[in-house]
């Protein structure tokens, strides 16, 4: 196992750090990067590699801190065979300190991986109440038991970065429901604008200037909110 220098951070002064920039809202991407090199910072590891889930319930390589840590995310994402791969499947840490050992369960991957320089692959599920957003791959070069603590460090680091994407995404959700209600109320209101027009200029009952407008945007293929619109601004008589 690679040392740890004796220069190296503490967990609190890194988890201090990732808060700050998670408060600075650079966005998910950014945190996931992050993620990485901490990862990487705090453990005797040489690569980190993020896969998620994609919409189509298939994976995609969202980052890697090193070559080694994108050589494996590619390998999982072509093969659809390796630790992240059963970790984003499973929901559940799979350990591989000496990848040399799991030839038969990663037939695959497992020769590649070693081609590649890689002998330890440690994935970390990154898991959102009970949905699999993703996994995390800690990556050695040599073989490599990460004990207890260093697990739990590692799995600490996943699920803050995890807990941020998730209110992201909350948060980008309720701010496009907020923006089309906003957008249903605006079009509510040219339409109520548009038929006092009408009522008032065709002497006519506020519902028969609603079935006019109505009518209109059907015969021609319209919008009723163009259309009303169009009348408010005086470009449509009807």
């Amino acid at each position: 196992m690679r040392p740890v220098s004796d220069n190296r951070r503490g967990i609190g002064e890194v988890l201090a750090e990732f808060a700050g920039v998670m408060a600075d809202q650079q966005g998910s991407t950014a945190i996931l990067e992050r993620l990485g090199d901490y990862c990487t910072e705090l453990l005797p590891v040489h690569g980190v590699g993020l896969l998620l889930r994609s919409p189509d319930g298939g994976m995609a390589i969202a980052t890697a801190n090193t070559d080694l840590g994108q050589t494996v995310e590619a390998l999982e994402v072509e093969l659809a065979e390796g630790p992240c791969t059963d970790c984003l499947r499973t929901g559940e840490q799979v350990l591989c300190p000496d990848l040399e050992q799991f030839a038969d369960r990663y037939p695959r991957f497992v020769p590649r991986a070693l081609d590649a320089g890689v002998r330890s692959v440690h994935a970390l599920p990154m898991t959102a109440r009970v949905e699999q957003l993703g996994s995390v791959d800690v990556i050695a070069t040599e073989p490599l038991h990460l004990d207890a603590e260093q697990l739990s460090t590692a799995q600490l680091l996943v699920d803050v970065a995890v807990s941020y994407v998730v209110n992201s995404r909350a948060f980008e959700a309720k701010d496009r429901l907020a923006g089309q209600l906003q957008t249903a109320l605006d079009s509510r209101v040219v339409i109520e604008q548009a038929k006092g027009v009408l009522a008032e200029r065709g002497g006519v009952t506020v519902s028969e200037a609603f079935e006019t407008l109505r009518r209109h945007a059907r015969n021609n293929g319209l919008k009723l909110h163009d259309v009303a619109q169009a009348v408010v601004r005086g470009d449509l008589r009807l």
